[in-house]
């Protein structure tokens, strides 16, 4: 059936009423009513991304959820990031405006300090130190009894654009994908992709001025394929993550290795096990893509353009070594569009899983903001300040205090695990201090040239 789907729909693409590919995403469960995009993550909003009602979305458990964090652990998350950091103590956290979807728009944090931030951002922030199943969504209350502050709320996910939950009810009841289409994104519509290439060369070469890929530079790359939603395998169960199964030669022997694809990322990963460590690793990517897009958008960064990716997960510490050339402590290696990893489980086991893949992405971020590589002391420094690597990196011991080309040179050719976590460390001060003075939005401007 599935086979039978793609098919079907092979090249028909959702375009926007200037016959552009339109930016489509989905969530598991959007609690009632889908997201706004600019309220949610800033910038400008599509016609058909301002969020719709949701009736089909109920009954699978994300109607109404409570998560309890203690005030001693709230603050333990909100004090790893500048723009919630409320200084020694936390006394409150309210919910300050929300948008007409009924998410939390803006937050404030009060304590030693006071911090206003987005409503998606506060979550991103608590989720990766305390866990990405606590706040569950972006849109919930917030209330204080004692030692303890309550959240309560509905949807699961950013709730943006297509709801998984409410479009499995739809195909139960018989919706096709171009009616669920339709509910989930009003004003688009369904086309053939030889019509949008066509469209796109015309409206770029007006005047004989050559400026493909200037008008859609994702046409080049993308070919967008909808499957229907009526298929109980696609819709049996809402997930951020779609398997297919492949088996991919390696010498001397095949190796049998599987595939999982979110909106954004695709993984490569040994059939054997590891299925939902895989999932999770596309769910944090899937975070910190919109966590970047937040802040570069703060910043006045374009980020309608941020990189998709491949992850590939190898099988063995061994493997991982012998295929990237890398040292047995390195988690990670990122070269251009794709990350290389060490076991999902071994990075899990260390504590570093969520921190590596943040990490990774930052790099591959950086490095297209800025059209290339950059100063290595910024690209590490940032990328481990966006991470939330700080706590750790704050215990390293410091290296005599070197001039930022100095530590450029020494991190070009440092060699032991030991020199190379005091050098990240270094270039990590380096970047804090920065944002001390200048503001984390300067950092970025700086590394798209600005």
């Amino acid at each position: 059936m599935v086979h039978r789907a793609v098919a079907e729909t092979a090249g028909r693409v959702l375009t926007d009423s200037q016959n552009h590919i339109a930016e489509t995403y989905f969530s598991a469960a959007c609690g009632g009513t889908t997201a706004n995009l600019g309220s949610l993550w800033g910038g400008s909003t599509p016609a058909y991304l301002r969020g719709v009602r949701d009736s089909y979305c109920t009954g699978a458990g994300y109607d109404s959820w409570t998560d309890q964090i203690s005030s001693t652990d709230l603050l333990k998350a909100l004090r790893i990031d500048i723009r919630t950091d409320p200084g020694a103590y936390l006394n409150e956290v309210r919910i300050v405006k929300r948008d007409n979807t009924g998410r939390a728009e803006t937050i404030e944090v009060v304590g030693q300090n006071r911090k206003l931030v987005r409503g998606w951002d506060f979550k991103i922030i608590v989720g990766r130190t305390l866990g990405w199943n606590l706040l569950k969504s972006s849109k919930f209350e917030v209330k204080r009894q004692g030692q303890v502050f309550l959240f309560q709320g509905s949807g699961f996910g950013h709730g943006l654009g297509l709801c998984q939950l409410g479009a499995h009810t739809m195909a139960t009841r018989g919706a096709s994908y171009n009616q669920i289409l339709d509910n989930y994104f009003p004003g688009a519509r369904l086309s053939s992709i030889e019509d949008v290439s066509r469209s796109t060369v015309r409206a770029a070469t007006v005047g004989n001025k050559s400026t493909w890929g200037a008008t859609n530079p994702q046409l080049k790359t993308e070919a967008l394929e909808l499957s229907s939603l009526r298929t109980e395998q696609t819709a049996a169960r809402p997930s951020s993550v779609e398997y297919s199964h492949a088996v991919m030669s390696r010498a001397p022997a095949a190796t049998e290795r599987a595939t999982a694809s979110s909106a954004n990322f695709r993984a490569s990963f040994p059939r054997t096990g590891e299925r939902r460590e895989v999932e999770g690793a596309l769910a944090v990517l899937e975070d910190a893509r919109n966590d970047l897009r937040s802040r570069l958008s703060a910043a006045g960064v374009r980020a309608d353009s941020l990189p998709t990716l491949e992850l590939y997960v190898y099988e063995t510490t061994g493997a991982f070594v012998g295929a990237t050339g890398q040292p047995a402590w390195t988690a990670a290696v990122t070269r251009g569009r794709k990350i290389d990893l060490q076991p999902l489980s071994t990075l899990k086991k260390r504590g570093i899983l969520t921190t590596t893949l943040r990490h990774e992405y930052a790099h591959a971020v950086i490095e297209s903001l800025g059209r290339g590589p950059g100063p290595r002391w910024l690209s590490e420094g940032l990328a481990a300040y966006f991470s939330g690597e700080g706590p750790l990196l704050s215990r390293v011991p410091q290296v005599p205090k070197l001039s930022t080309d100095e530590l450029d040179r020494s991190l070009e050719h440092a060699g032991r695990a030991e020199e190379t976590r005091r050098l990240y460390a270094a270039a990590y001060r380096e970047v804090t201090a920065m944002v001390s003075r200048q503001g984390e939005a300067a950092l970025w401007r700086k590394v798209a040239g600005r």
